[in-house]
């Protein structure tokens, strides 16, 4: 029985599996700290877009092109953003107990900074209501963002040293 490789568009699925994971994880474990390891899921995206590139230029016999291996990077990466895009909207919605403590954590910085009370309940009531579409076009354009640059270099770097 011949095996196949798997898509661009699994291997995308599989690494926003990998990062939803970890995600939850750090979520679980370091609920209120260790920011920088929040930047490892971006590592695990590179990694993603790097396994779809390399294995596609393992079981293809031709040659491939810049943008041909682009072309499978993107896959990869649109489903990627996809999937994390939806993620995050669930992620917000069912845990809208974070958004209340950001909101209020927000609002004690605005005091701090001088602020009106009153003022800063607005201010708050503003982030509260606008973080949510803030995230998820954060999401989108910089998943999107990252995923072509990266897939451009590694596309670049890949086609050449052939």
């Amino acid at each position: 029985m011949k095996s196949y490789p798997l898509s661009p568009a699994r291997k995308g699925l599989i690494t926003s599996a990998v990062m939803i994971a970890y995600f939850l994880a750090l979520s679980r474990f370091f609920p209120s700290g260790h920011q920088s390891l929040k930047y490892v899921v971006f590592g695990i995206y590179g990694a993603g877009i790097l396994w779809t590139l390399l294995s596609s230029l393992r079981h293809d016999p031709s040659p491939a092109g810049f943008g041909e291996l682009f072309q499978r990077g993107f896959r990869c990466f649109i489903v990627v953003t996809l999937v994390m895009t939806v993620f995050h909207f669930v992620f917000i919605k069912l845990n809208s107990g974070l958004l209340d403590e950001a909101a209020r954590i927000y609002k004690e910085e605005l005091i701090k900074n001088k602020v009106l009370p009153q003022e800063a309940e607005a201010q708050a009531l503003r982030f509260k209501n606008r973080y949510p579409v803030q995230l998820i076009s954060g999401t989108i354009f910089g998943y999107l963002i990252l995923g072509a640059a990266v897939t451009g270099v590694f596309a670049l770097f890949l086609s050449r040293k052939k």
